[in-house]
């Protein structure tokens, strides 16, 4: 679905107007049941830095994938990042894979 607009819209503005349109969605959905979005300061950096990470990477590295990989390539990185995330990052953590 995100390819066709690709192809008239720059990259990260599709994803970027994508995040923006979930984002008020959910806002409004947390809003109508009454739940609080707030954030304790001492995990503002944190968050913060989560937050650009998964914003950039995740979004924006996946809209510009879409230029050069077909779909099918595309779905299989994405469903199968979580289990190279956790291969990857084992040894940083001092575990070792089974």
């Amino acid at each position: 679905m995100l390819k066709p607009e690709l192809q008239d819209w720059p990259p990260l503005l599709a994803r970027g107007v994508a995040g923006l349109v979930a984002a008020s969605g959910l806002g409004l959905l947390a809003y109508g049941r009454g739940e609080r979005l707030t954030v304790p300061r001492e995990l503002f950096g944190r968050l913060g830095l989560s937050a650009a990470i998964n914003v950039v990477a995740w979004m924006g590295f996946t809209g510009l994938s879409l230029r050069w990989l077909t779909v099918p390539e595309g779905s299989l990185l994405a469903y199968s990042m979580p289990i190279w995330a956790v291969w990857s990052c084992s040894p940083c953590r001092g575990r070792r894979r089974r």
